[in-house]
């Protein structure tokens, strides 16, 4: 582990939402891949919104 590296919030939702989409596919219990589908719309927004950041 890099002790320098300072971890950036945008980079650690991104991983959120890799491990999220991952836990969708495999999923297939409806309840909770609809519980996480939901978790997913709101971080998507996020996401979104870092990528403007990005392109100013």
């Amino acid at each position: 582990l890099n002790t320098s590296y300072t971890g950036d919030e945008n980079e650690v939702e991104l991983v959120i939402i890799a491990i999220a989409n991952i836990k969708v596919m495999h999923h297939t219990n409806i309840g909770i891949t609809g519980t996480i589908r939901r978790n997913l719309q709101r971080t998507t927004i996020s996401y979104k919104h870092i990528q403007l950041h990005m392109e100013k």
